[in-house]
């Protein structure tokens, strides 16, 4: 799990959390959903948030930049989704995100390499666009900058499909409405 706490308020949230490995740096990412309400209210209004993951080091992060931050993330956001053919002003209708029903990379096991792109020695990393039904379940799955691998890039779809399940989006009103993820998976033999 990892705990955020923001200062002063004294706001501490706690969430599961995906961990990448950053092999070219040395180092890895941690990655968690935030549904926290006023999320960006709170980054906005506080001095400084501190972030632990599974006890370690807590890193402490200043945030007076984040206004400036969030507003140049909000053009980026817009720009992604409109490349992606997705209405940017669908976040707006959004409350709260879809959620990962326990750790995306716990949805894949060593028997979902596809044989014949195991056989090939074939690797690589697939982007993916879900779109997360009401029921919290994938509904549509997209690869885009793909592996270079059909077989790699269905698979991760098919995972996705399979194996995948959210916590649905809420509206203002708390009904679930759909929502979209992006994830990476990176195939790789070992």
């Amino acid at each position: 799990r990892a705990r955020m706490s923001f200062a002063p308020w004294g706001a501490d949230f706690t969430s599961h959390y995906t961990a990448y490995a950053l092999e070219d740096r040395g180092t890895r990412l941690a990655s968690f959903p935030v549904a926290i309400p006023d999320f960006r209210s709170l980054l906005e209004s506080s001095e400084r948030v501190t972030v632990e993951v599974d006890g370690e080091e807590p890193v402490s992060i200043a945030l007076k930049g984040a206004p400036a931050a969030l507003a140049a993330l909000d053009n980026c956001k817009k720009l992604l989704l409109e490349s992606l053919g997705i209405d940017p002003d669908f976040a707006e209708r959004i409350a709260v995100p879809a959620e990962p029903r326990g750790s995306p990379s716990d949805w894949f096991t060593p028997d979902d390499y596809p044989y014949l792109a195991m056989r090939g020695n074939l690797e690589g990393t697939t982007s993916l666009l879900l779109t997360i039904g009401t029921d919290g379940r994938i509904s549509n799955c997209v690869p885009f900058g793909q592996s270079g691998s059909e077989e790699l890039d269905e698979a991760a779809c098919a995972s996705f499909r399979r194996q995948g399940r959210y916590r649905p989006a809420r509206d203002h009103q708390g009904a679930p409405i759909v929502d979209y993820a992006i994830h990476r998976i990176t195939w790789r033999l070992e």
